[in-house]
């Protein structure tokens, strides 16, 4: 019980570690110390201590084991990945107007909209195809 509490609030200092960049009073005072480059030097190295100890934190939490996986679960993993791929490829190989600072999205055709005809963003999809797996 004491392993998932600590995963808890290891978790919760992680959000609250990335919080800072959005909190522009706090950014700005330790920009203001520190300057830009301290600030971004110091953030990362705040975040990948923070990731490393959450992964640490999670690596330490009991394990509960809800249901037994059938055989067929691998399957629909292996699928659910290919899938996941093929949106990658075919998302990241198409300029996309709708995704925030994609590559060459000047060069879209409306009339061969592709992959996006279909959906908007396929890597936000891909993404959660492979959270869900």
């Amino acid at each position: 019980m004491l392993s998932w509490l600590v995963f808890i609030l290891t978790f919760a200092v992680f959000f609250a570690t990335h919080a800072i960049p959005t909190r522009p009073a706090i950014k700005q005072r330790i920009t203001l110390t520190i300057g830009p480059v301290g600030f971004t030097c110091c953030y990362s190295l705040l975040s990948l201590a923070m990731l490393g100890l959450l992964i640490w934190a999670a690596g330490r939490a009991a394990f509960i084991h809800l249901w037994s996986p059938a055989v067929w679960h691998k399957y629909l993993a292996l699928g659910g990945m290919f899938a996941v791929c093929m949106l990658l490829v075919f998302s990241i190989a198409r300029p996309n107007p709708f995704s925030f600072g994609g590559a060459r999205n000047d060069d879209y055709d409306p009339r061969r909209p592709g992959l996006v005809r279909w959906i908007r963003h396929p890597l936000l999809i891909a993404l959660a195809i492979w959270s869900g797996l």
